[in-house]
C-alpha cells in the first residue's frame, strides 16, 4: 500500500512517499537546527527521516525531488545525502539518490549558497555523467549551460523532462502509479525568470495511484503562485487532460500563503482568481488537504487565515478533511502526517511506530470516496 508521510518542518516542505512497489520518493529537504532542541515542536527530520529509512531497511531514496532552490526545501540536504561530486558529501550514514529531479532553473542559477549550491553542483555533476539526474525544463533553456558542462545538445536532452510529460519510468505499467508534470513552463526556466521568481518555477506534480479498480490523484503543489497555478487550469484544460487536475489529496502550494490563489488576502477569506478556482471544482468526494506550514493562527506569514478558510471550505464541501502539519496532531507535539492509499481513497492514519516519538494509538479516517472501509 502506498503511503504519504508529511513532516512537520514549520514553513517548509519535506513529503516521502512510499509506493505499493518498493520505490521510495522525497519531495524536498528541510531540516530545522532547531528541530534538534527537544523543547522546540518542529520535528528533527534527519533523525526522524533516519529512523523511518532504517525500520524500511533501505540506506538509499529512488528519487529526491527539490522542487526549487529555497532554503525551505532544501535546507541540510548536503548533511543527509551521499553525495556523488565531492568527497565530503560521502561517508557511513549518508542516505544515497538514486536519480535527482531538479527544475532547470536551480541548474542554472548563479551566486548560490549553501545547500541550494551544494545541491546545484550535485545536479550539474550527474548532467556531466549522463545518469541520476532529471531536470525539469524546456528544450533549448539549458543549452548554454549544457556547453559549459561539456556536454551536448542531446545528451542534456534526454535528461529534460518538460511541462506536460509524464515523468520516464513512472507510467501505471511501471508500478502502478503515474507522475505527470505541471511545470516549470518554458517561460519559467530562463535564468532571469529564476531571477524574478524562484517559486514560479517550481516543480508540480500530478501522481495518480492505482490501488485497485479506482485511480487516487494526488497533487503536490511547491510553491507555485496564483499566476502558475491559472496557467497550469488554463493549459490543462485547452488539451484536454481535465482528469490531470483531478486530486483526492492536494499539498495546497507556498504554506498556505493567499498568493497562491490571488492577489489580494481577501476579507476574511481568500476568493480565488478566475481560472485558479477550477483547479478546486476538481476536488474529490473525501479530499484531503494538506497545508505544509506553522500553525495558522502564528504571527508572520504565511500562512494567512484567509487562505486557510478557504481551504477549510473546499475540505468541508468535498466533505474532506484539512491538516496542518505544524497543528497535528497538536501544536505543541507535531508529528509526521501519515496518509495511506488504499483501494477506498486517501487515509489519514497514526501509528504507535517507533519512527518518531510520541506518537499515539493506532487511529484512521477513511475517504468517503469509494464507500467505507
Amino acid at each position: 500500500m502506498a503511503k504519504l508521510t508529511f513532516f512537520p518542518v514549520e514553513n517548509g516542505d519535506t513529503t516521502l512517499i512510499e509506493f505499493g512497489d518498493g520505490r521510495l520518493m522525497l519531495v524536498d529537504y528541510c531540516h530545522r537546527a532547531k528541530g534538534e532542541d527537544d523543547c522546540e515542536p518542529c520535528i528533527d527530520l534527519a533523525s526522524s527521516l533516519g529512523a523511518l529509512l532504517a525500520e524500511l531497511g533501505r540506506e538509499y531514496i529512488d528519487v529526491v525531488v527539490l522542487t526549487h532552490r529555497h532554503d525551505d526545501h532544501v535546507a541540510g540536504a548536503e548533511a543527509f545525502f551521499s553525495l556523488d561530486h565531492a568527497a565530503a558529501y560521502q561517508g557511513d550514514g549518508r542516505i544515497a539518490i538514486g536519480e535527482l529531479w531538479v527544475p532547470a532553473s536551480m541548474v542554472l542559477a548563479t551566486g548560490l549558497a549553501g545547500s541550494a549550491r551544494v545541491m546545484r553542483e550535485e545536479a550539474r555533476h550527474r548532467i556531466k555523467q549522463g545518469s541520476g539526474v532529471r531536470i525539469f525544463s524546456a528544450p533549448g533553456a539549458l543549452d548554454d549551460i549544457a556547453a559549459d558542462l561539456g556536454v551536448s545538445e542531446e545528451e542534456m536532452g534526454a535528461l529534460i523532462v518538460g511541462a506536460g510529460e509524464i515523468a520516464p519510468g513512472w507510467t501505471a505499467d511501471d508500478g502502478e502509479v503515474e507522475v505527470f508534470v505541471h511545470s516549470p513552463f518554458a517561460a519559467n526556466c530562463e535564468p532571469e525568470a529564476e531571477e524574478e521568481d524562484t517559486n514560479g518555477s517550481s516543480i508540480i506534480l500530478h501522481l495518480t495511484f492505482f490501488p485497485g479498480e479506482n485511480p487516487t490523484p494526488v497533487l503536490l503543489g511547491a510553491d507555485a503562485e496564483w499566476e502558475v497555478w491559472k496557467h497550469v487550469v488554463e493549459l490543462t484544460e485547452q488539451n484536454g487532460n481535465d482528469t490531470r487536475l483531478d486530486w483526492d489529496v492536494f499539498k495546497v502550494a507556498h504554506h498556505c500563503s493567499y498568493t497562491a490563489l490571488a492577489q489580494e488576502a481577501g476579507d476574511g477569506e481568500t476568493v480565488p482568481e478566475e481560472g485558479v478556482d477550477r483547479l478546486f471544482d476538481h476536488a474529490q468526494n473525501g479530499a484531503i488537504v494538506v497545508a505544509s506550514s506553522n500553525p495558522i493562527a502564528c504571527e508572520g506569514t504565511p500562512p494567512h487565515e484567509e487562505a486557510a478558510s478557504y481551504y477549510r471550505s473546499i475540505a468541508a464541501n468535498a466533505a474532506g478533511q484539512f491538516f496542518v502539519t505544524m497543528e497535528y496532531p497538536s501544536q505543541d507535539a507535531p508529528e509526521p502526517l501519515v496518509i495511506e492509499i488504499g483501494e477506498y481513497g486517501p487515509a489519514e492514519k497514526r501509528s504507535e511506530s517507533a519512527r518518531w516519538s510520541g506518537a499515539g494509538a493506532v487511529i484512521g479516517s477513511r475517504s468517503s470516496r469509494y464507500g467505507p472501509q
